[in-house]
């Protein structure tokens, strides 16, 4: 999974570069205001296309069944049983 970044003097600018890149559907993970020193300020977005989500949704999923194993042993340690 590839984060893209794109960066534009306006939001505006940079949120048309990932929709003409992407798709209208592309996931939008961060953006940043940066302060780049000869030409002022500018605004970077970090995104994904949209299919990228379904790889994105699969992680969440798999981070929470981890989360929940993890507390399973945790539980099953600390009861004494």
């Amino acid at each position: 999974m590839q984060i893209n970044r794109y960066r534009a003097k306006s939001i505006s600018e940079a949120t048309a570069k990932v929709k003409s890149e992407l798709g209208p559907e592309a996931i939008i993970l961060a953006t940043k205001k940066l302060n780049d020193g000869k030409s002022g300020q500018c605004f970077e977005i970090a995104a994904l296309p949209e299919k990228s989500s379904q790889t994105l949704d699969s992680y969440h999923e798999l981070k929470s069944d981890l989360v929940r194993i993890k507390d399973m042993i945790y539980l099953l340690n600390t009861s004494g049983g």
